[in-house]
Formats: structure tokens, sequence, C-alpha cells
């Protein structure tokens, strides 16, 4: 079954807004990803960010943990969500 675009969308936003927070590159993001346990590569992610391919829920979940872990880091308070927190319908 073909992702929905407009989830594809929300998850590649996501992703790219947390990396702009945090000031990494998509590599930044895979490192940190690959040392809490994931095993994507770098082309998974430039996939994720671009909106051409939406992780599973897991692989998402471990990408906005890695980020936020940052993001606290940095003194923001966790603010990208988690896959069961993304709102693929705005109404």
């Amino acid at each position: 079954m073909p992702a929905d675009p407009v989830m594809t969308a929300l998850v590649a936003g996501q992703l790219r807004g947390g990396l702009r927070l945090a000031g990494w590159e998509a590599a930044d993001l895979w490192l940190a990803s690959v040392a809490i346990g994931a095993n994507l590569g770098m082309g998974d992610i430039a996939g994720y960010t671009a909106g051409r391919t939406v992780p599973t829920r897991r692989e998402y979940d471990i990408l906005a943990l890695a980020l936020n872990e940052q993001l606290s880091d940095l003194g923001q308070d966790h603010p990208i969500r988690r896959w069961d927190d993304l709102d693929a319908d705005p109404r």
C-alpha cells in the first residue's frame, strides 16, 4: 500500500524542523540514531527528510528521540512529536 502523502509530508516536515532547530545535518541525525539502536542508512535519512519515503513508526520515533535528546541538551523541551502524536488530519 502506498504511503499517505499527507503523512509523508508531515513526517518530513517534523524531521527537517528538528534538524534546523538542532543545528544538525542529516549525517548528525544518522549518527545519533545509530547510537541509540537504529539500523538506518544515510539514504534512509535523506529520503525521509526529503519526503520521498516515510519511515516506519519505530524508525520515526527513534529519529524523534535522537533529535529531542539533542534539543534537550540545547535547552528545548522535546519539540519533535512522537508518531502517535502526529496529526495528519488538522481538522
